[in-house]
């Protein structure tokens, strides 16, 4: 995997910037200008001019490298967190005091974003907009995935359906996935043979 360190302001955050490189380098990446996984920028901050540079590197940097992990660190970051964690584009915001932390972030967001994640265009080939009517309400059930269907989620079921159904809308089953320690093997379709039994099958799933 390649990387990238974007540089600004003091000797401090020059020195630091090196041992960042020295981290990436231990671990096996290679160093980059271009179309990289990984861009650091090391901000600063001590006057509006480096405020407007920092931002300005930053989405120079997002810009050139649309597919990579951006992380921003430095005193702009430390200062301003706000203004960066809602920037599009910037995967991970860190202050002064975790940068010698910056593989331990990076492993945890190649956890929580594999690689192997559809894009926005697979998922809606699979979830096409459905046309309904202006005041149709859309419903669903959710049964857990221990393979049984419990009083409370059956009531919900049939009050949803009823829903949908007047309502001109779709009633639809999403298998719970907050229980995973106690899932069985096939909870889904124990899960809808049971609402199929008691008429209460969905209308996608």
């Amino acid at each position: 995997m390649k990387f990238l360190i974007n540089t600004l302001g003091c000797k401090v955050n020059t020195y630091e910037s090196n041992v960042i490189r020295d981290i990436f380098l231990n671990e096996g990446y290679e160093e980059s200008n271009n179309n990289v996984d990984i861009a650091v920028i090391n901000t600063c901050t001590v006057t509006n001019t480096s405020d407007s540079k920092s931002l300005k590197v930053i989405k120079h940097t997002i810009k050139n490298n649309p597919n990579a992990i951006v992380i921003v660190c430095g005193c702009f970051s430390q200062i301003n967190p706000d203004r960066l964690k809602d920037m599009e584009g910037v995967s991970i915001v860190l202050g002064n005091y975790n940068k010698s932390k910056i593989m331990d972030y990076i492993k945890l967001a190649n956890m929580l974003f594999p690689e192997e994640l559809p894009t926005v265009e697979e998922i809606l080939t699979c979830y096409p907009k459905m046309i309904l009517p202006q005041k149709a309400q859309v419903t669903r059930v959710a049964p857990s995935p221990t393979g049984y269907l419990h009083i409370g989620t059956v009531y919900q079921a049939f009050i949803n359906k009823l829903i949908a159904y007047h309502s001109g809308g779709v009633f639809f089953m999403r298998l719970e996935d907050t229980d995973c320690k106690r899932e069985v093997q096939n909870a889904g379709d124990i899960a809808y043979n049971m609402l199929l039994q008691l008429k209460q099958e969905e209308q996608h799933g």
